[in-house]
């Protein structure tokens, strides 16, 4: 990949799509990202605009330069794509029976969770079967399809096989023999890309001549995966390379319903012809209502609170939380997470989740289960989300599979606070600084190499590896487009608050907008006490109440209840606390807080 050098980290790559102007954000620091991207602390007050203007700086002028170019390619790009009907929610609405023509390079396609991706590949498969001659062996079209997950891998086999049967496959010897009783099976290779990666790093060229001789399709189902799973997987970036090196002999086709950062990768570098672009229109999600919490005894009080004949579905984000909640929860609730995890496997997929139903009331999981499992199960009315980048969210949201319209379930996502946000960017910005340092060189490489744990953050877990073979660096774009992406993320979240800043990226994906969830006892108080001056601890006392809010315990709260996480919960009615002093009458040199309407 070849990326600008750029000392003061401009890089526009993983930029969010321009958003309307916030109100009171001079338009100049908007432009260019946000209070950070010009040397300030998020909380550091921005110069007047007044002074921006007066002083603008090269740096500046070629920053909105570079910007307005960006915007005029991404427009002329627009333009260039397939222009497809505005009821066309599904996959094979959009490329029909176009893609057994297309040529060899990159093809993307850019569509939500359950838009039948997998469903357009399948129908290309039995396309290929119907027309090619039993025992024609020569120029026989295949397909090799690579997805990320072992469930997801399972999902597809069972697909090519067609025939609604459940498998067991903890029995693979009995699966391989169905396999090769199976015609279709002749004409496609379901691998995971860890099978893939381990290939290739075991013998590069003999792994690219057998993808060369054997295959004329490369699917890359939930192609996130190149740069979502960098966090854990240090060579997702090998598997990367290994695929680009058949873009100019093959038919490559990339699917995810969250690839922004690739496809924007793609367009800057020039290599995804616009023609070759399809974005897929989301439909109305299964989401009836939002509701946010903040703290582990708010999400106890809230799955304690569903009713006996409704189910869960929780993804947390540390396997301590999962034993956490067994402590907790016992036999009464599913617990899974990778095989592969360091801290050891739980309960088996198949003791979790079977023919699409939950077996038992919660089941607690990680983001090994945010793909390669469809939740069909009428029962399942509650999903809470603790992960924080919307890529992650909206590929969680996608795991329910509504089979009416009536199968509908409420999303209770975990909010974050500024203290935890600003550590997120500069987890962020530490990250990128390796591979920042080492394009620039000169001093600043110099000053980096000087830095006493310098030793620790160049490696294979870092952006910048070095190669002892070789004698060279090496940066792994993947997780640099990861730690790029947390930055813009992290940036957005800070500068709107994480609550406006998560609605805003995942609404598309919904399918508009979701109401939020109000309490009528809370909605009849606010409007029986607003404008009215209160005691500060009679108010909160009551807000807590009808807010449904529960104090937190021990020393994992890091934030009691306070007018900020108040002030949260009431942003959705349309109000705040402030706390003023009187002059005058009863509250003359008296402290009160008070509801107003936010303005």
């Amino acid at each position: 990949m070849s990326l600008e050098k750029d000392t003061n980290e401009k890089t526009m790559l993983i930029a969010p799509p321009p958003q309307r102007r916030r109100s009171g954000v001079p338009a100049a620091v908007e432009l260019l990202g946000g209070f950070s991207e010009l040397g300030l602390a998020p909380g550091e007050q921005s110069p007047a605009p007044s002074q921006l203007v007066k002083q603008p700086t090269d740096e500046m002028t070629e920053q909105v330069r570079l910007i307005e170019e960006a915007r005029i390619a991404e427009m002329l790009f627009e333009r260039a794509a397939p222009v497809l009907p505005e009821d066309t929610y599904y996959v094979s609405q959009a490329i029909g029976d176009s893609i057994r023509s297309w040529g060899f390079g990159r093809y993307a396609i850019d569509a939500g969770t359950g838009a039948g991706k997998t469903t357009a590949i399948m129908n290309l498969l039995k396309e290929i079967v119907a027309s090619t001659p039993r025992y024609e062996a020569v120029d026989r079209k295949r397909i090799l399809y690579l997805c990320n997950r072992k469930a997801l891998r399972e999902q597809i086999i069972q697909a090519v096989f067609g025939d609604d049967c459940e498998r067991d496959f903890r029995d693979w010897d009995l699966i391989k023999w169905e396999m090769m009783d199976c015609l279709s099976f002749e004409f496609v290779d379901v691998m995971t890309y860890q099978k893939l990666q381990k290939d290739y790093q075991n013998d590069p060229e003999k792994t690219i001549e057998h993808i060369k001789r054997c295959y004329t399709y490369i699917v890359c189902d939930e192609a996130h995966y190149f740069v979502n799973d960098a966090s854990f997987n240090h060579k997702t970036d090998t598997v990367y390379q290994c695929i680009e090196r058949l873009i100019s002999c093959k038919t490559v086709v990339y699917m995810s319903a969250t690839m922004e950062f690739l496809i924007r990768k793609w367009k800057e570098e020039g290599t995804l012809p616009p023609e070759n672009y399809y974005r897929i229109q989301r439909r109305k999600s299964c989401v009836s209502e939002i509701r946010f919490y903040y703290r582990d005894a708010e999400r106890k009080a809230l799955l304690d609170a569903i009713p006996p004949d409704e189910k869960a579905i929780v993804f947390v984000t540390t396997h301590a939380a999962l034993e956490k909640m067994k402590l907790i929860y016992g036999d009464d609730a599913a617990y899974y997470c990778s095989d592969n995890n360091k801290h050891g496997a739980m309960d088996a997929l198949r003791d979790c989740v079977r023919g699409g139903r939950l077996l038992k009331r919660i089941l607690f999981t990680t983001t090994v289960l945010y793909n390669g499992v469809d939740i069909k199960d009428e029962t399942v009315k509650h999903v809470f989300i603790e992960q924080w980048l919307p890529m992650e969210v909206i590929q969680e949201i996608g795991r329910k599979r509504s089979l009416s319209e009536n199968d509908t379930c409420k999303l209770y996502l975990r909010g974050r606070g500024m203290r935890e946000l600003k550590t997120r960017l500069k987890e962020a910005n530490q990250n990128l600084e390796p591979a920042l340092c080492y394009r620039t060189g000169g001093e600043a490489w110099e000053k980096f190499l000087e830095t006493p744990d310098v030793n620790v953050r160049i490696g294979e877990e870092s952006v910048l590896n070095y190669d002892h073979r070789t004698g060279e660096y090496h940066i792994n774009e993947m997780k640099e487009l990861l730690f790029l992406y947390q930055k813009h993320t992290a940036l957005e979240m800070i500068q709107k608050g994480h609550h406006d800043a998560i609605l805003s990226m995942i609404r598309d994906d919904l399918g508009g907008s979701v109401p939020e969830y109000k309490s009528d006892d809370a909605s009849a108080y606010i409007a029986e006490h607003l404008n009215k001056p209160m005691l500060k601890n009679n108010l909160k006392e009551e807000l807590i109440r009808v807010l449904g809010m529960t104090p937190a315990k021990g020393r994992s709260s890091k934030e009691s209840i306070g007018k900020l996480l108040l002030n949260r919960e009431l942003q959705k009615y349309g109000v705040e606390i402030i706390s003023d002093q009187g002059n005058a009458g009863e509250w003359r040199n008296k402290t009160f807080w008070m509801l107003v309407e936010l303005t």
